[in-house]
């Protein structure tokens, strides 16, 4: 019957052909003559905080080198894998990506939801978070069958804001690690599938996306907000625009309401091509709460990516058309929007980036503290000699309590700051108390004591308090001896000042301040 129907389609005159021709297959090539710039690198480096890499335990280093070259390329410093599974596949995760290019690529874990039913679910799967951070995952990933399709042992679904799973939030919150959440799907695959919905060619190319009335996309939107409001110490990168890239009003509202919610823009960047000067209005707003994300891996198209965010450029088509039967105009960002969309927001909320990565992050002074963390992120840098030195690290407040001896005691290691362990940068080989380190970044930790301290330097990057160290990967250990302040320093402080040779690492807080000399060979 096919080759029936296109022996026939052949066989009609021109004029005919274009009468019967459907509307999907309608693809006219633009006459229109104005300038082009087709990227196919971004102008800094950035990190793709939404991508997908299964079974990155058992890939071949071959295969691990192709995703990097890809990502070279097009100048993608950091992928985030969220797809990183949990237990042992984490961990090997972990280990295969690192034995191959430590750093650039980083895994989020996953909850299995199936077990839900099972007592104390909650505190159980918290505690898989806890191990699964230990062994190096960076943050969580929650996919959007959460909500729409777990069940529980009784064949009820599962809403998002259920309280059995509030003690998973609890704990991401705790370990300072940020939840990435995919919650429902674009609104329109709750509409008719009729002449209307401007899905329509998506729902007739993929059917299976046309959602049942119950539940409704607001009610799981609802849920969504719900588990963000519950629990304001824990940062939510709300997926995908969280499904408003076309009502940036209802996302405004959304985000003042909500300090802790961070979003992304992966496979939603047509949202805001269609409409450059809203969008640009609002990236502008809300510049330091907007991180680059992709999705499904395609290094090509993350070119149109590049043309929306960078450039002038009218009336150029999105990479699917399912996704977008309208043409992208481009919002000509401010350079400093787009480093905070392209690497500095993901720097800021997800630990153990490495930031010598993105040589443009050096020009930071400080960086600014996420409004919902107790222990707000902190920034040191200096240079020495041709070696550029960075500290990211959390700055804990005492708040009334008694540090040293006490909240830190005496003669245990200490992460040297509170939920991630502190890192250190050098650009450049530096003699750290004395001893040779090669240029790099290290966790740092320390043993305070009441009349030495033991400062480490430790290869094990992305750790989260002290349950992943490994003595055996000390670098250096370098003993320095504390002063007593005559006032109390009421937050945690890392500062470098100078000496008589080099530069001092000194770490300050309550009354008690220690230093590292720092030098170059």
């Amino acid at each position: 019957m096919r080759t029936v129907l296109c022996t026939l389609v052949l066989a009609l005159p021109a004029g005919a052909w274009a009468q019967a021709m459907q509307w999907e297959d309608y693809a006219p090539v633009s006459t229109l003559s104005v300038e082009e710039n087709l990227l196919t690198r971004a102008r800094y480096t950035f990190v793709d905080v939404h991508s997908h890499q299964r079974r990155m335990g058992s890939a071949s280093a071959e295969h691990i080198a192709g995703i990097i070259a890809a990502m070279d390329s097009m100048r993608m410093g950091v992928m985030v894998n969220l797809s990183g599974g949990s237990g042992e596949v984490l961990a090997q995760a972990v280990q295969n990506t690192e034995a191959v290019a430590p750093g650039r690529i980083v895994h989020f874990a996953n909850v299995d939801f199936s077990r839900v039913s099972e007592p104390d679910f909650g505190r159980k799967a918290a505690a898989q978070l806890a191990e699964d951070a230990a062994n190096g995952a960076r943050g969580l990933k929650i996919f959007k069958n959460l909500g729409m399709y777990v069940t529980d042992a009784a064949g009820e679904r599962v809403p998002t804001d259920d309280a059995r799973l509030d003690p998973i939030w609890a704990k991401a919150g705790e370990l300072g690690i940020p939840v990435l959440i995919h919650t429902a799907d674009p609104a329109q695959f709750w509409l008719p599938h009729d002449r209307f919905n401007e899905r329509w060619f998506e729902l007739k190319e993929r059917p299976n996306r046309k959602r049942p009335p119950d539940p409704t996309w607001e009610e799981l939107i609802e849920e969504q907000w719900n588990v963000f409001r519950r629990h304001p110490e824990t940062i939510f990168i709300n997926a995908h625009l969280g499904w408003l890239g076309n009502n940036l009003e209802r996302l405004s509202a959304l985000m003042d309401e909500l300090p802790n919610m961070y979003t992304e823009l992966g496979a939603v960047v047509a949202e805001l091509g269609r409409q450059p000067h809203t969008a640009r209005a609002w990236l502008t707003k809300y510049q330091d709460r907007v991180l680059m994300g992709k999705d499904s891996w395609n290094p090509p198209e993350y070119y149109t990516y590049f043309r929306v965010l960078e450039t002038t450029d009218e009336f150029f088509p999105y990479y699917r058309k399912r996704h977008a039967w309208w043409t992208m105009y481009g919002l000509n960002l401010p350079d400093e929007v787009l480093r905070k969309v392209y690497y500095k927001n993901a720097l800021r909320i997800i630990p153990g980036l490495n930031v010598s990565l993105f040589p443009d992050d050096w020009s930071l002074d400080v960086v600014d503290a996420p409004a919902s963390r107790r222990s707000p992120m902190a920034l040191a840098r200096t240079r020495i000699g041709d070696a550029y030195v960075k500290v990211h690290y959390s700055s804990p407040r005492r708040r009334g309590r008694k540090v040293f001896g006490a909240l830190v005691p005496f003669g245990e290691l200490w992460r040297t700051a509170a939920n991630e362990a502190t890192e250190i940068t050098f650009t450049a080989p530096v003699l750290f108390g004395g001893f040779s380190v090669p240029a790099g970044t290290y966790a740092l930790f320390t043993i305070p004591d009441k009349d030495a301290w033991t400062i480490i330097l430790n290869s094990g990057l992305g750790q989260n308090g002290t349950a992943g160290y490994r003595e055996a990967s000390d670098v250096v250990r370098v003993q320095a001896a504390p002063e007593q302040l005559p006032e109390i320093h009421e937050a945690f402080t890392i500062r470098f000042e100078e000496a008589t040779q080099g530069t001092k690492l000194v770490l300050v807080w309550e009354r008690t301040s220690v230093f590292v000399p720092i030098s170059v060979p």
